[in-house]
């Protein structure tokens, strides 16, 4: 029979049936180069193919799309600063052939952003010779009365114009000074129209002066008894002509926010035939920042290199696009100490070091930032969401074998629990806990099984709660004498582990007025608090470790961290956080790290050189290493914060949290999962087979396969 099925197949193919040949290509590449004469005021500017989002490519480069569907295709350069344009067609409509490469060229030219005004006055009636012209707040010389003047190389952008030394019985028409705008290689044209009439019989003159200290970038006008205003420099010297004697009232106005007089404004002063009376103004403004310049260099190497560049901010500013390997200044960057952030990177590239980085600008300087980035060939998982019979948002997974798997959630909006259980064939629920919240379980083996959490209404005391599977039945334990019969201090537990079934610790939160770390050890005959390195509003979430002598607490301090729920994530990034770390050597807990801006949630060691503690940043993801000699912080894929860890060995470690899933090779982290779902807990086993829960009673089984192989 088999014979014959396999004649039948073969004689379809041949008569061109279901089965084909291979085909040739249907994807070509395309190549989009920038070429730029001139003076270019950015390292880089963007493209878009068929309105995807802009990407970032050098003033002189070449970007090289693979894989790019045959076809027609539009290529847009875009971002282009002040000064530059592009001599060709912009956009260009090109067309890509299977299995060869298509080049689109882009000529830019650059000029000095710079563009030119013309200054024109008209005067009417009994006029004085010439006007003062000032410019952002600076006198630039004089200008007939009726007469035209240029004034060249003015930066581009907006200005303020006006006209100064009109004397009293002069009035201009419109504002003064007035917004102009310039623009590149452009003259604009201000045109001031001046009416004058006869002076009064008995008049003197009005000299104003100003010394300013730090800078308004419009300058400041002066009224004399409300009337018609006009510019004055920020220091300089203002003579009124054909003033009516008698008392006058001299005003300053249009000073910045940042600017104060010294003295009363307005100020009187009284003005006598023939003589020229004074008025000086002391004005403070804030001073002129001090700038230097950030150059960014992006350096990218390995495999599968993320073409489409990645996108960098500067304190959390707006996105500038960087290629992966390009340069580029920032300029006017005020002096004094800067976050630099990296960002976009493809989940198989990861920066060498710390990031964001701190950098110190100084006036005057150019300060250079380097990110070295190393991409892998791209890992990919397989993950299989499992039928959970449950929606409780899971916190916490631990099992003895693939068949043998426990977790703990709660439903979210009560307060009560369930433990749930895999039998290497379907979750069934274990057993349901009411008035507790359990968030941890763990276990030194099938009938010797641990849970933990809290009773934060009461129902099952304050003194935390701690649950015991004898391979039978789950039974309460009783705490470490903490917590009151009142509730005046309440104990809350978050994480279970042991070096054996009577040697085990519970870590979590004390509370009273504030917050304290709290952890609790097993001995085989009941519970006692351990004397622990504390402080306020401090919280320990996760324990493991190698050996009795050898075992790691971490955490964070928060202000206000409170027990009635366990902390979220969102509460914790609205403060200012710090990780902690902590280490029983057999005799004593001792701190062995504190990370500012951090929160550490997770912790796993495959040996007591080997450990890893896992956590958020400014919130993005945060591992950090123990290499048995000093902490540092891993490169790590830029993803959300993490809130478990868990490994087999040294090479295989696995870790998760909001919307992600991460593994380690020994090498790198690369993210081989991603999604929507809130993962709070992972365990793995001796077979390299992995189990992830999390919200929604989300449960994922799977594991890592590098460069895209079969499991």
């Amino acid at each position: 029979m088999r014979w014959h099925t396999s004649l039948i197949v073969g004689v379809l193919t041949a008569c061109g049936g279901e089965e084909s040949g291979p085909t040739g290509p249907t994807t070509g590449t395309l190549e989009i180069r920038t070429t730029t004469s001139g003076p270019a005021a950015i390292a880089a500017y963007n493209y878009r193919v068929d309105g995807e989002p802009a990407q970032a490519i050098g003033n002189n480069a070449v970007v090289s799309r693979q894989e790019v569907e045959a076809g027609s295709h539009v290529v847009q350069l875009t971002g282009l600063p002040d000064g530059c344009t592009t001599t060709s067609d912009n956009p260009q409509t090109v067309s890509v052939t299977p299995g060869s490469t298509t080049m689109v060229d882009f000529a830019i030219t650059c000029v000095p952003p710079v563009g030119s005004i013309q200054v024109v006055t008209a005067t009417s009636g009994p006029a004085p010779t010439s006007y003062d012209v000032v410019l952002d707040g600076a006198s630039v010389g004089a200008i007939d009365a009726s007469g035209t003047r240029t004034l060249e190389s003015i930066p581009s952008g907006t200005h303020a114009l006006g006209l100064s030394a009109l004397p009293a019985n002069c009035q201009l028409q419109g504002d003064n000074p007035r917004a102009t705008i310039v623009q590149t290689a452009r003259s604009v044209r201000v045109s001031f129209t001046i009416t004058c009439t006869k002076p009064p019989p008995e008049t003197g003159s009005l000299r104003i002066a100003t010394f300013t200290t730090g800078v308004d970038l419009d300058g400041f006008q002066v009224t004399v008894d409300g009337g018609a205003r006009q510019a004055i420099a920020l220091n300089g010297v203002l003579t009124l002509t054909n003033v009516a004697t008698g008392d006058r009232s001299v005003r300053l106005v249009g000073l910045a926010s940042g600017c104060t007089i010294t003295g009363d404004n307005p100020r009187r002063v009284t003005v006598t035939t023939g003589a020229t009376a004074s008025v000086e103004f002391s004005v403070a403004c804030q001073p002129e920042p001090v700038t230097g310049s950030l150059r960014i260099v992006t350096t990218t190497t390995g495999a599968e290199i993320d073409a489409d560049g990645y996108a960098l901010d500067i304190d959390r500013g707006a996105a500038i696009p960087i290629g992966s390997t390009a340069a580029i200044t920032v300029a006017d960057v005020i002096e004094g100490v800067h976050t630099v952030t990296l960002s976009g990177l493809a989940t198989n590239c990861t920066v060498d070091g710390t990031n964001p980085r701190r950098v110190t600008v100084a006036g005057g300087t150019t300060i250079e930032v380097s990110f070295a980035v190393g991409c892998v060939p791209r890992v990919t998982g397989q993950w299989t969401r499992m039928e959970s019979g449950t929606t409780y948002s899971l916190h916490s997974v631990w099992g003895s074998s693939p068949a043998d798997v426990y977790t703990v959630g709660e439903p979210g909006g009560g307060f009560e629990s369930a433990i749930f259980h895999y039998d290497g064939l379907a979750w069934s629920t274990h057993a349901t806990e009411p008035g507790a919240t359990l968030f941890g379980v763990w276990g030194s083996g099938p009938a010797d099984v641990f849970a933990v959490g809290a009773s934060p209404l009461g129902d099952r005391g304050y003194d935390g709660v701690i649950l015991h599977y004898d391979g039978t039945a789950w039974t309460a334990m009783q705490g470490p004498g903490v917590g009151t019969a009142d509730g005046s201090v309440q104990v809350s537990f978050y994480s279970v582990w042991g070096t054996s079934g009577t040697d085990v610790f519970a870590v979590g939160q004390s509370y009273a007025d504030r917050g304290q770390g709290m952890i609790a050890r097993y001995d085989g005959a009941g519970w006692s608090a351990m004397t622990v390195p504390t402080a306020e509003d401090q919280v320990f979430r996760d324990v493991f470790g190698t050996s009795p002598q050898d075992v790691y607490v971490v955490g964070y301090i928060a202000p206000f961290v409170g027990l009635r729920r366990a902390p979220s994530f969102r509460a914790r990034r609205g403060q200012f956080s710090t990780g902690t770390i902590l280490r029983f050597d057999g005799s004593q807990w001792l701190e062995v790290l504190s990370a500012d801006a951090t929160s550490f949630s997770g912790v796993w060691a495959s040996a007591p050189n080997d450990v890893f503690a896992v956590g958020s940043s400014n919130d993005f993801a945060a591992i950090y290493h123990f290499d048995g000699s000093s902490w540092s912080a891993m490169s790590v894929p830029q993803t959300g914060p993490l809130l478990d860890v868990w490994g087999t060995s040294a090479s295989d470690v696995y870790a998760v949290g909001l919307g992600t899933i991460l593994h380690y090779d020994g090498q790198r982290w690369s993210e081989v999962q991603s999604g929507a779902d809130r993962l709070a807990g992972v365990w793995t086993t001796v077979e390299n087979e992995a189990f992830a829960v999390g919200s929604g009673g989300t449960v994922l089984r799977g594991r890592a396969v590098a460069g895209g192989a079969a499991p």
